[in-house]
């Protein structure tokens, strides 16, 4: 398909779309074309070992097979958690071949916020690494249901420890970890891989419906808490096509070479670097315990041609002595994702890249769990660091009133809405609030209100104005702190900034929260002039309401599992400092 003609057309090259590409098939469908297609290229490396399209496809087969023989069905629900192993990929694609839908979860996650993923989705199915069993089996008592635990160790990918020894060993002693036997009840089958796996793969039928739904992603926060996402096959082929474009940018006549610092378990560790990579023959670099630490030696060793991160990837990569005198002229793009990355830091990771021998491009990506990941980027030939840019090709983005269901004029401030086919089809088990959500307007077609503002301008350029749940009420105006941070991140000496709100509303102020750059946090006399800095900064460009009155500074900020800093715990963090004094 080409490229839908939109006000952007301007600013695309259709000769870097894969207008060949079909959206309309099941993500299995997607794998097996790129088997047909690709056959002996590298679909995965995870350190020495390789993997090709067809041994891929394969080892899908058999995983299919081995799912319908322990009782899966279409329809039935596989939590999946993400372990950066191959086997991360697989139960995927087996999935989508049988019609089953599986829910990633972070790897990370333990307590109460998985006990309601799984006590919401019903799953009876469960891959996860040997490490993570105890975890699961803490809150399976008292469930009569058959449960089945399907597990992978590390040393099953034995290779790896040639090509990264020093943690090898770390990951062989979490494969020895029993203390998941103490747990088992006798409704509860634990299976490793090879008991698992079916000898010999049957004929069956194929799932072909693309639009039911295949992945749920149980962190959609459009609404303001997490709340599980639903996504299509056909969404996500829709999602890889306009990704793609990016990497197409710098495609020759090998095939791209993509590492990821994103989990899987989240839309853009998925959408860019899994089913984006296989949908173009592309090959993906993983790395054991991917988006639990950042992986300052696997990058070097590998030498992705694309790397996908967090702005806190950039920041500590800059930091790393490892990296003093590394050359990078392996990396060709950077793609930015999740929390937006500020100017300052955006500037200075390209001239970071620049000093190691990297030509590459910085990508900063704009989307969010419902809209399956990216919709939106700031070319670097916009020069412009402030701004969200304009969407991929093949989006529809517009500035809304959400209330009258009007689009705003040029230059005004409304919700910033998607008309796309790579969306989520809707909230898991959750029809009302998907309706408030994804509304069909007097044009006829389906719109996505984010909970995010923006504005465009007369270019069809889009910026943003900060998160409707994230909005502070100072009493007669609503303030929104994203903007007020994007200013303070783009002073020199600001690392990363939270503006949060202190008090009840009509005594309410503003308190500046910044980690300094590392030559300052030593200084008492730079941290002096800096706090003056930004607040004289924010007198002479915000109205009252939205001038930060204290400046804080601390060593480090709390994040979510994500990478996102914890806006809501720093909330708490200065509540509980009030009541004590």
């Amino acid at each position: 398909m080409q490229i839908p003609e939109t006000k952007w057309s301007k600013y695309y090259d259709p000769t870097k779309y894969n207008s060949d590409f079909d959206p309309n098939q099941t993500l299995y469908g997607v794998l097996k074309s790129s088997a047909s297609k690709y056959g002996d290229r590298v679909a995965v490396e995870y350190g020495k070992t390789r993997i090709t399209y067809k041994q891929l496809l394969a080892s899908v087969d058999r995983v299919a097979a081995s799912m319908i023989n322990i009782g899966i069905k279409k329809g039935d629900i596989i939590t999946l958690s993400h372990s950066g192993m191959p086997t991360s990929i697989t139960p995927i694609y087996a999935a989508s071949k049988i019609g089953a839908i599986v829910s990633v979860v972070n790897n990370a996650l333990t307590g109460s916020r998985l006990k309601e993923i799984v006590e919401v989705s019903e799953s009876k199915y469960f891959f996860v690494a040997t490490w993570k069993i105890a975890d699961f089996m803490e809150f399976f008592d008292g469930v009569e249901d058959d449960i089945y635990v399907l597990t992978v160790k590390y040393g099953e990918y034995a290779n790896f420890q040639y090509y990264v020894a020093p943690r090898f060993h770390r990951y062989r002693m979490r494969d020895r970890n029993k203390d998941y036997k103490k747990l088992n009840p006798e409704h509860i089958t634990v299976l490793d891989r090879p008991s698992f796996l079916v000898d010999k793969v049957e004929e069956m039928d194929v799932f072909d419906d693309y639009r039911a739904t295949a992945i749920i992603f149980n962190s959609g926060s459009a609404t303001g808490s997490p709340i599980p996402v639903e996504g299509s096959s056909m969404a996500l082929n829709y999602k890889a096509l306009a990704t793609s474009y990016l990497t197409n940018l710098i495609r020759g006549d090998k095939p791209v070479r993509i590492m990821s610092c994103v989990k899987q378990s989240f839309s853009f560790g998925l959408t860019l670097t899994m089913h984006a990579s296989i949908a173009m023959g592309d090959t993906m670099v993983l790395y054991a315990d991917a988006g639990y630490t950042i992986p300052e030696r696997e990058i070097l060793l590998f030498k992705p041609d694309v790397l996908v991160g967090y702005p806190m990837v950039c920041t500590t990569l800059m930091d790393s002595r490892r990296y003093k005198n590394a050359n990078l002229s392996f990396l060709k793009i950077y793609i930015s994702a999740g929390e937006s990355m500020s100017g300052l830091v955006t500037e200075e990771f390209r001239n970071f890249l620049a000093s190691h021998k990297s030509s590459a491009q910085v990508y900063r990506l704009y989307g969010l769990t419902e809209s399956l990941s990216a919709i939106c980027y700031n070319p670097p030939e916009f020069n412009n660091d402030r701004i969200l840019g304009i969407p991929l090709p093949g989006v529809n983005m517009k500035i809304m009133n959400r209330s009258t269901g009007t689009e705003m004029p040029v230059g005004e401030k409304g919700e910033i809405c998607i008309n796309y086919s790579g969306n989520m089809n809707g909230y898991f088990k959750n029809p009302e609030i998907t309706a408030e959500l994804m509304m069909t307007l007097a044009d006829g077609k389906k719109w996505l209100f984010t909970g995010d503002y923006g504005r465009e301008d007369e270019n069809g350029v889009f910026t943003f104005e900060g998160h409707s749940k994230k909005v502070v009420d100072m009493g007669y105006v609503h303030v929104y702190p994203e903007i007020i941070e994007n200013e303070i991140k783009n002073i020199f000496g600001v690392d990363e900034c939270c503006v949060v709100p202190v008090g009840d509303v009509g005594s309410r102020s503003l308190t500046a929260i910044v980690v300094p750059i590392e030559d300052y946090i030593t200084d008492n006399d730079k941290l002096e002039d800096l706090k003056v800095e930004i607040i004289d900064y924010c007198q002479k460009i915000f109205f009252k309401e939205m001038q930060p009155t204290k400046v804080e500074f601390r060593i480090y900020l709390p994040r979510k599992r994500d990478g996102e800093i914890d806006y809501y715990q720093l909330i708490e963090q200065m509540e509980s400092r009030n009541i004590e004094e």
